[in-house]
Protein backbone atom coordinates (compact mmCIF):
# COMPACT_ATOMS: atom_id res chain seq x y z
CA UNK A 1 0.00 0.00 0.00
CA UNK A 2 1.71 3.37 -0.92
CA UNK A 3 1.82 6.20 1.53
CA UNK A 4 -0.26 9.17 1.06
CA UNK A 5 1.33 11.80 0.04
CA UNK A 6 0.48 15.54 1.68
CA UNK A 7 -0.23 18.47 0.03
CA UNK A 8 3.66 19.64 -0.02
CA UNK A 9 3.76 16.10 -2.15
CA UNK A 10 7.34 15.00 -0.56
CA UNK A 11 7.37 11.98 1.29
CA UNK A 12 9.83 13.44 3.67
CA UNK A 13 7.43 15.72 5.07
CA UNK A 14 4.75 12.74 5.85
CA UNK A 15 7.53 11.16 7.85
CA UNK A 16 8.22 13.72 9.75
CA UNK A 17 4.79 14.71 10.45
CA UNK A 18 4.18 11.04 11.92
CA UNK A 19 7.37 10.62 14.03
CA UNK A 20 7.83 14.32 15.30
CA UNK A 21 5.44 13.15 17.97
CA UNK A 22 7.59 10.09 18.71
CA UNK A 23 11.20 12.28 19.13
CA UNK A 24 9.57 14.61 21.00
CA UNK A 25 8.59 12.32 23.89
CA UNK A 26 11.41 10.72 23.68
CA UNK A 27 13.31 14.20 24.18
CA UNK A 28 11.01 14.62 27.18
CA UNK A 29 11.72 11.48 29.07
CA UNK A 30 15.30 12.16 28.72
CA UNK A 31 15.48 15.40 30.20
CA UNK A 32 13.43 14.22 32.92
CA UNK A 33 15.46 11.70 33.53
CA UNK A 34 18.85 13.75 33.55
CA UNK A 35 17.03 15.89 36.14
CA UNK A 36 16.11 12.82 38.70
CA UNK A 37 19.95 11.71 37.59
CA UNK A 38 21.30 15.39 38.88
CA UNK A 39 19.15 15.68 41.83
CA UNK A 40 19.90 11.66 43.16
CA UNK A 41 23.39 12.68 43.02
CA UNK A 42 23.07 16.03 44.80
CA UNK A 43 21.50 13.83 47.43
CA UNK A 44 24.90 11.36 47.60
CA UNK A 45 27.02 14.47 47.78
CA UNK A 46 24.99 15.93 50.45
CA UNK A 47 25.44 13.00 53.36
CA UNK A 48 28.04 13.07 55.31
CA UNK A 49 31.15 11.28 54.01
CA UNK A 50 32.45 8.17 55.84
CA UNK A 51 35.61 8.01 57.45
CA UNK A 52 38.53 6.47 55.51
CA UNK A 53 39.42 3.42 55.10
CA UNK A 54 42.63 2.21 57.15
CA UNK A 55 43.27 0.12 54.14
CA UNK A 56 46.44 2.94 52.96
CA UNK A 57 47.65 2.39 56.95
CA UNK A 58 47.63 -1.22 56.34
CA UNK A 59 49.00 -1.05 52.49
CA UNK A 60 52.04 0.79 54.43
CA UNK A 61 52.30 -1.08 57.68
CA UNK A 62 52.85 -3.89 55.17
CA UNK A 63 55.59 -2.33 52.69
CA UNK A 64 56.90 -1.60 56.31
CA UNK A 65 57.62 -5.04 56.90
CA UNK A 66 58.73 -6.07 53.41
CA UNK A 67 61.48 -3.44 53.43
CA UNK A 68 63.10 -4.38 57.13
CA UNK A 69 63.13 -7.92 55.45
CA UNK A 70 65.09 -6.83 52.55
CA UNK A 71 67.32 -4.60 54.79
CA UNK A 72 68.09 -8.02 56.90
CA UNK A 73 68.62 -9.82 53.60
CA UNK A 74 70.80 -6.53 52.50
CA UNK A 75 73.86 -7.49 55.27
CA UNK A 76 72.91 -11.45 54.65
CA UNK A 77 73.59 -11.24 50.93
CA UNK A 78 75.86 -8.91 49.64
CA UNK A 79 76.05 -10.75 46.21
CA UNK A 80 72.00 -9.37 46.10
CA UNK A 81 72.03 -5.99 46.53
CA UNK A 82 71.58 -4.57 43.45
CA UNK A 83 67.96 -6.68 43.11
CA UNK A 84 67.63 -5.92 47.31
CA UNK A 85 68.24 -1.72 46.30
CA UNK A 86 66.09 -2.62 43.29
CA UNK A 87 63.24 -3.77 45.67
CA UNK A 88 63.96 -0.90 48.60
CA UNK A 89 63.53 1.84 45.36
CA UNK A 90 59.94 0.38 44.56
CA UNK A 91 59.19 0.26 47.73
CA UNK A 92 59.91 3.70 48.31
CA UNK A 93 57.95 5.01 45.18
CA UNK A 94 55.14 3.13 46.91
CA UNK A 95 54.94 4.48 50.11
CA UNK A 96 55.47 8.15 48.33
CA UNK A 97 52.76 7.31 45.94
CA UNK A 98 50.55 6.37 48.93
CA UNK A 99 51.55 9.13 51.29
CA UNK A 100 50.67 11.74 48.74
CA UNK A 101 47.25 10.82 47.58
CA UNK A 102 45.92 10.00 51.18
CA UNK A 103 47.59 13.17 52.16
CA UNK A 104 45.71 15.21 49.78
CA UNK A 105 42.57 13.15 50.16
CA UNK A 106 42.94 13.61 53.61
CA UNK A 107 42.89 17.36 53.50
CA UNK A 108 39.95 17.46 51.38
CA UNK A 109 38.04 15.22 53.59
CA UNK A 110 39.04 17.77 56.39
CA UNK A 111 37.66 20.90 54.67
CA UNK A 112 34.54 19.38 53.47
CA UNK A 113 33.49 17.84 56.84
CA UNK A 114 35.48 19.64 59.66
CA UNK A 115 33.74 17.77 62.27
CA UNK A 116 35.61 14.79 61.14
CA UNK A 117 39.03 16.41 61.62
CA UNK A 118 40.35 14.66 65.00
CA UNK A 119 40.02 11.39 63.39
CA UNK A 120 41.34 12.32 60.55
CA UNK A 121 44.89 14.31 61.68
CA UNK A 122 45.24 10.89 64.16
CA UNK A 123 45.62 8.72 60.48
CA UNK A 124 47.68 11.29 58.90
CA UNK A 125 49.78 11.13 61.56
CA UNK A 126 50.02 7.50 61.23
CA UNK A 127 50.37 7.41 57.84
CA UNK A 128 53.36 10.08 57.63
CA UNK A 129 55.14 8.48 60.84
CA UNK A 130 55.19 5.13 58.41
CA UNK A 131 56.34 7.09 55.23
CA UNK A 132 59.07 8.36 57.58
CA UNK A 133 60.22 5.01 58.83
CA UNK A 134 60.20 3.49 55.24
CA UNK A 135 62.03 6.54 53.64
CA UNK A 136 64.76 6.49 56.50
CA UNK A 137 65.10 2.56 56.35
CA UNK A 138 65.58 2.33 52.39
CA UNK A 139 68.18 5.62 53.11
CA UNK A 140 70.10 4.05 55.51
CA UNK A 141 70.51 0.84 54.05
CA UNK A 142 71.49 2.34 50.27
CA UNK A 143 73.43 5.02 50.90
CA UNK A 144 76.74 5.01 49.96
CA UNK A 145 79.00 6.35 52.89
CA UNK A 146 82.14 7.92 51.17
CA UNK A 147 86.00 6.88 53.07
CA UNK A 148 86.18 9.91 54.76
CA UNK A 149 82.65 9.72 56.29
CA UNK A 150 82.58 10.03 59.90
CA UNK A 151 79.95 9.27 62.36
CA UNK A 152 76.25 8.00 62.06
CA UNK A 153 74.19 9.33 59.04
CA UNK A 154 71.64 11.85 59.77
CA UNK A 155 68.37 10.93 59.41
CA UNK A 156 66.55 13.83 60.50
CA UNK A 157 66.72 15.81 57.59
CA UNK A 158 65.40 12.48 55.95
CA UNK A 159 62.26 12.84 57.60
CA UNK A 160 61.97 16.39 57.29
CA UNK A 161 62.22 16.19 53.70
CA UNK A 162 59.60 13.58 53.32
CA UNK A 163 57.06 15.61 55.28
CA UNK A 164 57.60 18.48 52.69
CA UNK A 165 55.12 18.67 50.04
CA UNK A 166 56.66 20.73 47.69
CA UNK A 167 60.99 20.96 48.21
CA UNK A 168 62.73 23.55 47.12
CA UNK A 169 66.06 24.50 44.87
CA UNK A 170 68.39 23.88 48.55
CA UNK A 171 66.95 20.40 49.16
CA UNK A 172 67.88 19.59 45.67
CA UNK A 173 71.56 20.84 46.07
CA UNK A 174 71.68 18.63 49.30
CA UNK A 175 70.26 15.67 47.76
CA UNK A 176 72.54 16.08 44.56
CA UNK A 177 75.86 16.62 47.07
CA UNK A 178 75.26 13.64 48.67
CA UNK A 179 74.31 11.62 45.49
CA UNK A 180 77.71 12.76 43.57
CA UNK A 181 79.79 12.29 47.09
CA UNK A 182 80.44 16.07 46.75
CA UNK A 183 79.49 15.87 50.13
CA UNK A 184 79.52 13.10 53.30
CA UNK A 185 76.49 14.41 54.50
CA UNK A 186 73.14 16.36 54.29
CA UNK A 187 74.71 19.57 54.94
CA UNK A 188 74.21 21.36 58.26
CA UNK A 189 70.99 21.22 59.49
CA UNK A 190 68.26 24.24 59.04
CA UNK A 191 68.82 25.43 62.34
CA UNK A 192 72.32 26.40 62.05
CA UNK A 193 70.97 29.20 59.74
CA UNK A 194 72.17 30.39 56.25
CA UNK A 195 75.59 31.22 57.41
CA UNK A 196 76.49 27.90 58.03
CA UNK A 197 74.79 26.81 55.34
CA UNK A 198 76.65 28.74 52.80
CA UNK A 199 79.89 28.04 54.14
CA UNK A 200 78.89 23.98 53.47
CA UNK A 201 77.94 24.95 49.74
CA UNK A 202 81.31 26.95 49.30
CA UNK A 203 82.78 23.64 50.26
CA UNK A 204 80.49 21.57 47.93
CA UNK A 205 79.97 24.15 45.57
CA UNK A 206 83.48 23.67 43.97
CA UNK A 207 82.92 19.68 43.95
CA UNK A 208 80.30 19.81 41.97
CA UNK A 209 81.77 22.20 39.45
CA UNK A 210 84.21 19.58 38.87
CA UNK A 211 81.93 16.95 38.50
CA UNK A 212 79.59 19.45 35.96
CA UNK A 213 76.45 19.16 38.15
CA UNK A 214 76.12 22.99 38.16
CA UNK A 215 78.62 25.53 36.37
CA UNK A 216 79.51 29.17 36.28
CA UNK A 217 76.64 30.52 35.06
CA UNK A 218 74.14 28.82 36.86
CA UNK A 219 72.29 31.00 39.10
CA UNK A 220 69.72 29.45 41.66
CA UNK A 221 67.13 31.02 44.07
CA UNK A 222 67.86 28.61 46.85
CA UNK A 223 64.61 29.10 48.67
CA UNK A 224 62.41 28.88 44.99
CA UNK A 225 59.88 25.63 44.56
CA UNK A 226 61.42 22.99 43.17
CA UNK A 227 60.12 21.54 39.72
CA UNK A 228 60.96 18.44 37.75
CA UNK A 229 62.59 20.40 34.81
CA UNK A 230 65.80 21.74 37.03
CA UNK A 231 65.56 18.40 39.00
CA UNK A 232 66.23 16.56 35.92
CA UNK A 233 68.72 18.85 34.44
CA UNK A 234 70.93 18.34 37.75
CA UNK A 235 70.36 14.89 38.18
CA UNK A 236 70.97 14.25 34.34
CA UNK A 237 73.83 16.35 34.48
CA UNK A 238 74.91 14.03 37.49
CA UNK A 239 74.09 11.01 35.56
CA UNK A 240 76.44 12.30 33.01
CA UNK A 241 73.68 12.06 29.98
CA UNK A 242 74.46 14.66 26.66
CA UNK A 243 70.89 15.00 25.78
CA UNK A 244 71.34 13.31 22.40
CA UNK A 245 71.19 15.35 19.23
CA UNK A 246 69.21 17.83 21.07
CA UNK A 247 71.20 18.41 23.45
CA UNK A 248 74.63 18.26 20.96
CA UNK A 249 73.04 20.85 19.07
CA UNK A 250 70.92 23.57 21.57
CA UNK A 251 72.81 22.32 24.72
CA UNK A 252 71.25 20.52 27.43
CA UNK A 253 68.01 22.13 28.46
CA UNK A 254 65.26 21.53 31.32
CA UNK A 255 62.98 20.04 29.00
CA UNK A 256 65.66 17.79 26.79
CA UNK A 257 66.97 16.55 30.06
CA UNK A 258 63.04 16.05 31.77
CA UNK A 259 62.13 13.77 28.60
CA UNK A 260 65.67 12.00 28.37
CA UNK A 261 65.36 10.95 33.17
CA UNK A 262 61.19 9.94 31.64
CA UNK A 263 62.13 7.75 29.06
CA UNK A 264 65.24 6.24 31.74
CA UNK A 265 62.58 5.80 34.40
CA UNK A 266 64.22 7.70 36.81
CA UNK A 267 61.79 10.89 36.62
CA UNK A 268 57.80 10.70 36.59
CA UNK A 269 55.97 11.93 33.84
CA UNK A 270 53.76 14.82 34.47
CA UNK A 271 55.33 17.86 32.76
CA UNK A 272 58.84 19.63 33.68
CA UNK A 273 56.84 22.58 35.39
CA UNK A 274 55.31 20.16 37.73
CA UNK A 275 55.93 21.03 41.64
CA UNK A 276 58.37 18.05 43.24
CA UNK A 277 57.56 17.17 46.58
CA UNK A 278 60.15 16.00 49.12
CA UNK A 279 59.51 12.21 49.06
CA UNK A 280 59.72 12.42 45.40
CA UNK A 281 63.26 13.71 45.34
CA UNK A 282 64.59 11.15 47.50
CA UNK A 283 62.51 8.21 45.01
CA UNK A 284 64.25 10.24 42.10
CA UNK A 285 67.50 10.12 44.10
CA UNK A 286 66.83 6.18 44.14
CA UNK A 287 65.90 5.73 40.64
CA UNK A 288 69.20 7.29 39.85
CA UNK A 289 71.09 4.95 41.49
CA UNK A 290 69.46 2.16 39.84
CA UNK A 291 70.09 3.85 36.54
CA UNK A 292 74.06 3.96 37.29
CA UNK A 293 74.06 0.11 38.17
CA UNK A 294 72.50 -0.84 35.02
CA UNK A 295 74.26 1.86 32.72
CA UNK A 296 77.50 1.15 35.14
CA UNK A 297 78.66 4.48 35.55
CA UNK A 298 79.68 6.37 38.66
CA UNK A 299 78.49 9.87 39.08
Amino acid sequence: MMPRIGPSGSLCAEFARRVAPAVRSALCALVLLAAAERSCLGNVTARPAPLLPGAAVSKLERTLEEVRTLCSEWSTEPGGRRRIAGALARRLETASTIWQAESDRIALQQRRHPELADRLDRQLVRLRELHDEISTLCERVTAPVPESHSGPVRTDYVQLLTRKRIASVEDLIRVVARFTGASSGWGPPREAGNAAFREWLDGAGPRLERRGVVGPCDSFHLRARLNRGLLSLLFARALHLDGGLAGSVFGMTERTAYHDLVFARVVPAGGEDYPVSGAELLSVMQRARLAQQRWGRAP
